[in-house]
């Protein structure tokens, strides 16, 4: 048995189905909105009206205290981490100033330490055995490992060993 063929429905006038669509998104937008309005519609037989709903106002009863103004914590917040911030800067300062007096004096013996460097250690070793143990060990710390041990192989054998000591001492800075 075959299903009876559907009867086709009528389409409304477009007029009609614009002004259905209308209603429904003013009425959609004005209550989201909070708007009162009244839109009347030709060709249908009543206009909406929508009344905006009063808020509550939150107002504390009369025995409670008032809330604390959350703007001013806030404000007290950004006072507490700026002053921080102040302070962290004056330190950072500081350290930038004894940095630049470290490098400063560190200059001259980085560029001794260069120059050795560029030499051949057999001319290098007898030069750097010359100076006190403590600045030969300063310029052969920021010497490469592999040309270091080079120029210490060319050095006086009690010279070398001193100048060894002082590079081995625990906690002594490059440039001190």
């Amino acid at each position: 048995m075959a299903k009876p063929a559907r009867p086709k429905r009528k389409k409304q006038p477009f007029r009609r189905r614009l002004g259905y669509w209308l209603l429904v998104a003013g009425t959609v937008l004005g209550v989201a909105a909070g708007v009162s309005y009244t839109v009347p519609i030709p060709g249908l037989t009543a206009a909406v009206a929508v009344e905006p709903t009063p808020e509550p106002e939150d107002k504390p009863a009369v025995g409670e205290a008032p809330e604390p103004d959350p703007t001013a914590e806030a404000q007290a917040a950004l006072d507490a981490r700026e002053a921080k911030l102040k302070e962290k800067e004056a330190q950072v300062s500081t350290l930038l100033k004894d940095l630049t007096t470290q490098k400063a004096e560190l200059d001259p013996i980085r560029q001794a330490a260069l120059m050795y460097e560029n030499m051949p250690p057999y001319k290098a070793g007898p030069m750097i055995a010359a100076l006190d143990p403590a600045k030969a060990a300063q310029i052969l710390k920021l010497i490469d490992e592999d040309t270091a041990g080079a120029i210490i192989s060319y050095m006086d054998k009690t010279r070398g060993a001193l100048v060894m000591n002082e590079m081995l001492k625990p906690n002594q800075p490059a440039g001190n």
